[in-house]
């Protein structure tokens, strides 16, 4: 609560930018080369790198807009692991897997501008969690022409977050 007499506003300014980014993922997959106690294994490896650029903007309105330099950003993580499937029945498959991923990249990328007519900043990159596990268990279920699919995935430090569900929906073409 203000005290009597007292006014308070919210004070903000706008910029824009451009920004391109691409990616690209190399996958080896050794499909079914092991199977045990009725799972099927398979081993992987892969590497993903994908880069960001974003340009240079100036912020608009506000007491102290600011003047950002341009940024880049990559990333290349190397992922190694082991999917298993099993059948629960014709139409529906138990899936598990075992990852380990390390990211070759130390540090993000730093941030650096002025406040227009105060003064320069410089940020410095954070850290990055370069190793991390990732160990998931889920289900696919053939249904209406298509396989859907739920998994529940833990993971250590790292790039994803430490617990999250992915959901899909295949049709093979």
């Amino acid at each position: 609560m203000q005290p009597a007499g007292c006014r308070s506003s919210v004070d903000y300014s706008r910029g824009e930018t451009d920004l391109n980014v691409w990616a690209a993922k190399l996958r080896f997959d050794w499909l079914d080369a092991l199977s045990i106690s009725g799972w099927n294994l398979t081993p992987y490896a892969g590497v993903t790198y994908a880069k960001a650029e974003m340009g240079a903007y100036a912020e608009t309105g506000g007491a102290f807009p600011a003047i950002f330099d341009a940024s880049g950003e990559q990333s290349t993580i190397i992922r190694a692991g082991l999917d298993g499937v099993t059948d629960l029945s014709d139409s529906i498959r138990l899936m598990a897997r075992a990852e380990a991923a390390y990211r070759l990249e130390k540090k993000t990328a730093a941030t650096t501008g002025a406040i227009d007519g105060l003064m320069g900043f410089s940020f410095a990159g954070q850290d990055i969690d370069r190793f991390w596990l990732r160990a998931g268990l889920g289900a696919e279920f053939d249904m209406a022409g298509g396989t859907a699919s739920l998994n529940l995935n833990v993971t250590t430090e790292g790039d994803d977050p430490n617990l999250w569900v992915r959901t899909g929906w295949k049709i093979t073409f």
